[in-house]
């Protein structure tokens, strides 16, 4: 059974396919080439881009009550666009990670994401080892001594 995201992304797609024939994926192709340029440009100067894995905090875990709400909540999520910060790099195919940097004031889980140039993967593992290993987790996750 495909979760209510799964589903919606595979009937937008295949409405997709049905009213435009390709067309929307050939122009995003097309496009595909000026993204890659614009991030190799900033990337020409710098190690590594940190920024923020999501644009929002997580949300709490909730269980819909029912299949209908599971979507709806979906598709508020995917409006509000909370992974537009990763989506860039599943396109333009630039080495990226996410690692936990603490908590937000609710508790909850907030991350940073490391991109860096084709091929400077290595680059990205050492950078977010040296992060892990500078960082207080204890203070991060509040575990009391």
């Amino acid at each position: 059974m495909l979760a209510p995201r799964s589903k919606l992304s595979l009937i937008a797609s295949e409405l997709s396919r049905r009213n435009y024939h390709g067309r929307v994926y050939a122009k995003a192709q097309n496009v595909r080439p000026t993204f890659i340029k614009a991030y190799d440009a900033v990337l020409a100067n710098l190690d590594v881009l940190v920024m923020p894995t999501c644009i929002m905090t997580a949300p709490r875990n909730q269980t819909p009550g029912s299949y209908l709400e599971a979507v709806e909540e979906n598709l508020a999520t995917m409006n509000s666009m909370g992974s537009r910060n990763t989506l860039p790099f599943n396109y333009t195919g630039h080495p990226a990670l996410a690692l936990p940097v603490g908590k937000s004031s609710a508790g909850l889980p907030v991350s940073m994401q490391l991109v860096g140039r084709y091929f400077d993967d290595p680059l990205l593992m050492r950078a977010a080892y040296a992060y892990q290993q500078s960082t207080d987790w204890d203070k991060i996750i509040g575990v009391q001594s």
